[in-house]
């Protein structure tokens, strides 16, 4: 029995070490994915922000050809033929790529999360400063001169595109180093799911062990003692689990009776009162103490279950209980009490009985000669 109690306890010891760092390392664990997971989420939203805005910056280029050739054969001086005829195309380009490089934009324009993102547009800035450069000229440049001027508007338009695709790789690259991490937070969830069911069957099978150890206890108590009762930690100390050989001996039935009753000296009485509240239940602590006692658990050593499997030796307790039967008999039962040293899951106390001797203090049939003489007495008094 000690052996398999320590073994018992060896076990419970590994599997709540094996529980804390299952719990520990998969709460890290889940808050670094999350954690991780919700940072890139808000970085992709920004990059659809940011090639939205680099779109604008190709259409706007675009549409600067378009304007330099109605101004140098439709006369045009107006915004008319801008892309927005609110705002002039070289200003917008200037406001969109100040916003991405992080100056002073429109308030609007997220910044570029990559450095050589960044790099490209400065230096393609540069072309369209150049292009710009050429505005006031448009009038004295040949036809020649405005084809090539037109060319080179259409290799900046296509140098944009580069910025775009190369913006675009990076956000794919995000996107894919998202889905990689869920990816893993699946992994890990089922790594996680396969450890807890592993544990839960080593729970399971330590819990049919301390069943049989159980049996196996009270077998071995039965065989010393003649009834085995689960009785309550605090006054008036009712019996929980009736018994039948406890019911032959007091010759009643014991369910929910206390076990007070059956001792009539104060001195006995109070002796076995202080005997049975002798182990009383903790104090329940407040929820916020068990909850911080439960993180502390965490770190702490392992060695509540090593104490729990090891009890003291039970307290016995010599007494005299005062019985009358069904047939009108009395007897002083002389009793021998073995309280358990740790109360069982329910918050109850197991407590073993056996007789070790008796004295009849009333024979059934000087009980009903008694009872017979009282009955006549109450008849004459009645008569009189």
């Amino acid at each position: 029995m000690a052996s398999s109690l320590e073994k018992l306890s060896d076990d419970a010891r590994r599997l709540r070490i094996v529980l804390r760092i299952l719990l520990v390392t998969g709460g890290l664990l889940s808050v670094v994915w999350m954690a991780f997971q919700i940072w890139l989420t808000n970085i992709a939203q920004t990059d659809s922000q940011l090639i939205n805005h680099a779109g604008r910056l190709r259409a706007t280029t675009q549409n600067i050809g378009l304007v330099f050739l109605s101004s140098k054969y439709l006369n045009a001086t107006g915004t008319e033929f801008h892309l927005s005829p609110a705002i002039d195309s070289f200003e917008k380009i200037r406001v969109i790529s100040a916003g991405l490089l992080g100056g002073d934009g429109d308030g609007q324009t997220p910044e570029l999360l990559d450095d050589p993102i960044k790099d490209r547009l400065r230096e393609w800035l540069k072309r369209v400063q150049w292009l710009e450069s050429m505005r006031p000229r448009l009038q004295s440049l040949s036809t020649e001169e405005m084809a090539a001027l037109t060319l080179e508007v259409n290799s900046v338009t296509r140098a944009m595109d580069l910025v775009v695709q190369s913006a675009s790789g990076f956000a794919q690259s995000r996107v894919q180093t998202l889905l990689l991490i869920n990816i893993f937070r699946a992994v890990t969830a089922v790594i996680w799911g396969l450890a807890t069911m592993f544990i839960a069957g080593k729970l399971w099978i330590a819990t049919e062990t301390l069943v049989l150890l159980t049996a196996q206890h009270g077998s071995l108590l039965k065989s010393s003692y003649d009834a085995t009762i689960r009785v309550s930690a605090k006054a008036p100390f009712e019996v929980f689990q009736a018994s039948a050989q406890l019911d032959n001996m007091t010759g009643q039935s014991m369910a929910g009776q206390s076990i007070l009753k059956y001792v009539s000296d104060a001195g006995e009485q109070a002796k076995l009162e202080e005997y049975l509240g002798s182990w009383r239940s903790p104090k329940q602590p407040s929820f916020s103490t068990r909850f911080a006692e439960v993180c502390r658990s965490c770190w702490t050593v392992a060695s509540l279950a090593k104490d729990t499997f090891q009890p003291s030796p039970a307290r016995v307790l010599h007494t005299v209980w005062h019985c009358t039967f069904p047939d009108g008999s009395k007897r002083a039962l002389k009793m021998e009490l073995s309280l358990a040293s740790f109360l069982d899951p329910s918050g109850h106390q197991l407590l073993a009985v056996r007789q070790v001797g008796a004295r009849i203090l009333v024979e059934a049939g000087e009980a009903s000669l008694h009872s017979l003489l009282q009955h006549h007495e109450s008849l004459a008094v009645s008569v009189i």
